[in-house]
């Protein structure tokens, strides 16, 4: 019983720390072509009785400051080193397969599971930025100048 009661205090602290340093929001700001305007993560335990399997949610917000839309086809988030080796839910890509339109957003989110069993928190925390970019497939129709496209 102790030992579960620890264990959640732990699980507790570890979701608060992370989300205080690096689940801030930022700040909506205005962006040129497609670019993340703001972005929301948290990271806490898989069951909350075991700290071994974490997961990692995020959610982030494209906006489409082009005066054409864009079709994007996925997002990818780029990991850091230490949890790429460390992935048990698979693939990290999100399919979103939606348009853009000029001067719109869009909100694509995801998630992973990482194998924590030998980590602290201090050395989840070391890791960050767990999240430090992210791979957007995208196709975008451009006009020749002073012509049309014929579609």
């Amino acid at each position: 019983m102790k030992k579960k009661r620890e264990s959640l205090i732990y699980t507790a602290a570890l979701i608060l720390v992370l989300i205080f340093t690096a689940g801030c929001a930022q700040a909506q700001q205005s962006c040129k072509g497609l670019q993340i305007s703001s972005m929301n993560s948290a990271i806490g335990a898989v069951e909350p009785d075991r700290i071994d399997k974490q997961r990692m949610s995020y959610s982030i917000n494209l906006c489409n400051d082009s005066d054409q839309e864009t079709y994007i086809s996925f997002v990818e988030p780029l990991l850091a080193t230490e949890i790429n080796g460390r992935l048990l839910s698979g693939d990290t890509r999100v399919e979103v397969k939606k348009k853009v339109s000029a001067r719109d957003s869009i909100v694509v989110e995801g998630e992973f599971i990482f194998d924590s069993t030998d980590l602290s928190k201090q050395d989840i925390i070391a890791m960050e930025p767990i999240i430090s970019g992210y791979r957007v497939g995208t196709e975008q129709q451009i006009e020749l100048p002073g012509k049309g496209v014929r579609q």
